[in-house]
């Protein structure tokens, strides 16, 4: 049973990871299309914050800032929107704050 388990955490992790390779891909894509998309790896990521394992919630806050970065701060809404949405009960109300003040700080460095 233990291994099942680690390895549905290591398949989490590999799926997090491919999340940013998959955005570079579909922001070329028509606007429609790219909201479609970005709105179901969002959901993805939002998934694997649930977990209580701080190991994976951290990998998927690291991509969610690459992914932020690469859409830039129009698409900021969007994924906050997503994020209030699938983390609403319990602890998961303190992962969805540490991750949008994460976020949140990652716009204003990059912006200076």
């Amino acid at each position: 049973m233990k291994d099942v388990i680690t390895s549905n955490y290591k398949e989490k992790k590999i799926r997090v990871y491919a999340a940013t390779a998959i955005t570079k891909v579909i922001r070329r894509l028509p606007l429609k299309v790219f909201a479609i998309e970005f709105h179901r790896i969002i959901r993805n990521i939002s998934e694997v914050l649930k977990s209580r394992d701080f190991e994976i919630r951290n990998n998927a806050r690291k991509v969610l800032i690459e992914i932020s970065s690469l859409t830039g701060p129009y698409f900021l809404f969007m994924i906050i929107k997503e994020l209030s949405y699938m983390l609403k009960r319990g602890y998961q109300k303190h992962i969805l704050n540490y991750t949008i003040y994460l976020l949140l700080k990652n716009m204003i460095i990059k912006d200076d």
